[in-house]
């Protein structure tokens, strides 16, 4: 084969990635029950992320073991990395004078990267009619990974071309994930030339961590507003505050799931990952105050960490097309009340289609719908079983998918998939206004802000945050079956 053959396709996947890592990151807000990382496969993903019928992906048996024994191949590889850019703004309600609602006035916008990979492997055996197979896969399953940047200004005038000074810098920096260490068997039987029906299991093995850092820091410049206000003493009055709270996690999860192959035009698909629970121990730590006089909180805080049940079924139609077509559609039932009755559960949405091109070039379309649950914890209201109070706010998450592939070598795929989602909702203001008005910290009255009039006070439910998140999601992986 031509190497001109096989580096062009290359290329163009190399700068999908240098793209693809100088876009890319979760949401901040999910830091307590973390990002549901979707499929691993760039197939299922560029489909809407679908698979629960799939012959293709070796990845696709993380989400339906029953897969495993209708891959293409005896035996198959997969490797593949999911790229997220998350825009994140978020905005306050802007009042006149005559506390008359004028607009969404925007006050942060943060963009950042993440990345995140996986890998999985099966292989099978025929013996007559009866098909066995095992298979192996490693990924993450959540992912807390997110981080937020804020910066604090005075009521100062622009004049002169210039910025109000910046008093303070708020940050949050979330790290962690849980990874899942899956074993999957499967069996299926040959009913005649075109029907057979396949049943498999999984036990993924679940493991990893969870850190949250939240800080505020004064700057350099309010330092010195403080130094100058206290001219006496000469001690700066104002206090830092970091919040750490870290948390180890480790369990297990069974999954179950079917497939019926109709004919070489239907099939259906169903699986079932039952709920999971276990055990999280968080050591949190408080520092706040001035450099002179630090307050130190350690505290360890024990509940549970619950991965609600799902259950997905699904249709694959193959149409008697001159170029080869498959069209999946597959809803989802999530359980969200096994994490808190508070919650509603929910149907997620998942359709998706691939264009065989000439019997050669895919191209793949996708749209899925998807609820999730932010939770917000109460540690103070602890119940008997350890689980703190929680509340929670519902976001519905629209995504539109596209994909394709190319074959580099024999039995080589290489495979893309690319996914746009969006959300609004509102939030309460993650960092609390009244932190930054000085005169609680000092006798003399304001020092930071030039504007005396001004009331800093605390937003809450009643005066929320309206936040505005897109997701960009690229997918890309190597598959080779045999």
């Amino acid at each position: 084969m031509p190497l001109n053959i096989i580096n062009k396709p290359l290329y163009i996947v190399l700068g999908l990635l240098f793209v693809a890592f100088n876009l890319c990151a979760w949401s901040v807000s999910d830091n307590y029950l973390g990002n549901q990382t979707p499929s691993f496969s760039p197939r299922n993903l560029g489909m809407g992320n679908t698979g629960v019928f799939d012959t293709f992906s070796p990845m696709s048996v993380a989400l339906n073991p029953a897969n495993l024994t209708m891959m293409q191949g005896k035996v198959g590889l997969s490797a593949g990395g999911l790229f997220t850019r998350n825009e994140d703004n978020r905005s306050l309600p802007l009042y006149n004078s005559f506390d008359t609602f004028i607009d969404d006035a925007t006050y942060s916008s943060n963009i950042n990267v993440f990345d995140d990979y996986g890998f999985a492997g099966y292989g099978k055996m025929k013996f007559d009619s009866f098909i066995a197979g095992l298979g192996f896969h490693y990924m993450p399953v959540i992912n807390f990974k997110g981080t937020y940047d804020e910066e604090i200004r005075n009521n100062n005038g622009s004049n002169d071309d210039g910025y109000p000074p910046i008093l303070a810098i708020n940050k949050i920096d979330n790290n962690g994930r849980i990874n899942a260490l899956g074993l999957s068997m499967a069996g299926g039987m040959q009913i005649n030339d075109e029907a057979e029906v396949h049943i498999g299991a999984t036990l993924d093995m679940l493991s990893g961590k969870s850190e949250m850092e939240k800080s505020i820091t004064w700057s350099d410049w309010s330092v010195q507003q403080s130094l100058a206000a206290t001219s006496t003493s000469h001690k700066n009055v104002l206090p830092d505050s970091l919040y750490t709270n870290n948390a180890d996690l480790s369990g297990s999860q069974i999954k179950l799931g079917a497939d019926i192959k109709i004919n070489n035009h239907f099939g259906i698909g169903l699986s079932y990952a039952a709920k999971a629970e276990f055990d999280r121990k968080s050591i949190t730590r408080s520092v706040f105050g001035p450099d002179t006089v630090l307050v130190i909180t350690d505290s360890i805080v024990k509940d549970k960490y619950v991965m609600p049940s799902r259950l997905r079924v699904g249709l694959n139609y193959q149409p008697q097309n001159i170029m080869k077509t498959y069209f999946n559609a597959e809803v989802e039932y999530v359980k969200w009340t096994d994490i808190s009755k508070t919650f509603d559960d929910s149907w997620d949405l998942h359709v998706g289609v691939e264009h065989t091109v000439m019997n050669r070039f895919p191209l793949r379309l996708g749209f899925q719908s998807q609820t999730e649950w932010q939770a917000i914890p109460d540690y103070a209201l602890l119940a008997t079983n350890g689980k703190p109070s929680l509340t929670g706010t519902k976001v519905i998450t629209p995504a539109i998918t596209a994909g394709s592939s190319f074959s580099v070598a024999k039995n080589v795929v290489i495979d893309m998939g690319l996914s746009f989602s969006w959300r609004e909702y509102q939030a309460v203001d993650m960092f609390r206004d009244s932190y930054y008005n000085d005169s609680n910290y000092h006798t003399g009255g304001f020092f930071l802000w030039p504007n005396t009039h001004i009331l800093l006070v605390d937003r809450g439910w009643d005066n929320p945050d309206k936040v505005r998140e897109s997701f960009t999601q690229f997918s890309t992986g190597i598959t080779w079956t045999w």
